[in-house]
Order: C-alpha cells, then sequence, then structure tokens
C-alpha cells in the first residue's frame, strides 16, 4: 500500500517536469492556466485554502509568489491607502510586511505618499526561464573543457 501512495506521490511531479520540458500550461491555484513550472512553485508555497504558506527564500521562487499575488490580490489602476495593502496582504499570510516591501522593492506595485498601486503587468519584472524557454543543449555542449562529461 505504501508503494502506490509513494507513486501517486511522485506522479504530480512528474507530470510537471515533463510538461515543463513541453511548454504545457497547468492550472495554478487559482485555476488559470501557467507554465507548468510556476504551477509547480505555486502548488509548493501556496495552500488549498488559497493562503501563501510560507514566503520562499529563492528569488527566483519569490518572484512567482508575487506575481501571483500581484495578479491575485490587487486591482489594476486602484489606489490602496497601507492599511487596506495590509488587510489584504494579511488574508494570504501574516508578515504583510515583507510581502509589502518585496512587491515594491521588485516592481510589481508603487509607492507614493503611502498609497499603493498596482504597475501594468508590461512593467512588472520577468518571469522566471524555464526548461521550454532554453534552448535545447547536446550532452557534448554540456561537458567540461577537458572532455570528461
Amino acid at each position: 500500500m505504501d508503494s502506490v501512495l509513494a507513486s501517486i506521490g511522485d506522479d504530480p511531479d512528474r507530470i510537471g517536469r515533463e510538461a515543463e520540458a513541453k511548454g504545457v500550461e497547468l492550472p495554478g491555484p487559482d485555476g488559470r492556466p501557467r507554465p507548468a513550472w510556476e504551477a509547480r512553485v505555486l502548488r509548493g508555497f501556496v495552500g488549498s485554502d488559497g493562503r501563501l504558506e510560507r514566503i520562499p527564500a529563492r528569488e527566483k521562487k519569490r518572484l512567482v509568489i508575487l506575481r501571483y499575488l500581484a495578479e491575485t490580490v490587487f486591482e489594476p489602476r486602484r489606489s490602496y491607502p497601507e492599511k487596506d495593502v495590509n488587510m489584504a496582504l494579511a488574508l494570504r499570510h501574516p508578515d504583510v510586511a515583507s510581502l509589502r516591501r518585496f512587491l515594491v522593492d521588485l516592481g510589481f506595485m508603487r509607492r507614493e505618499a503611502g498609497v499603493y498601486e498596482l504597475r501594468p503587468p508590461s512593467e512588472w519584472p520577468p518571469g522566471p526561464v524555464t526548461a521550454a524557454d532554453r534552448p535545447p543543449t547536446s550532452r557534448r555542449a554540456s561537458c567540461r573543457p577537458q572532455g570528461r562529461c
């Protein structure tokens, strides 16, 4: 029975890796199709209740989470006082100060005189490079200069 459960648990990750390599999109926590790698990152950090379980330490993964929060928590062309930003982020994670600072510092939101506004997506940092975005490499191209692979 344990081996059956283990194979089921590995399946979503295997499916995600295969989908990423093919450039396939998978549903994110909000049901919207997202690049496979982003969907896997979101699945790892966003609970079934939509709350952020923890803030990723790696910037590449943190960008995925911040992009998701910017898309799902805030509305374009709307001004938010800091209190409203804090309340909206608190519904997702208790460390609102860090999330708010990351959203501003990394370019998802702008802050002027204590009022926050979502920047247009065209001004957001680029998404992470996934396997589908990378050019294919041959085994020889990845060998060390000494010719050993």
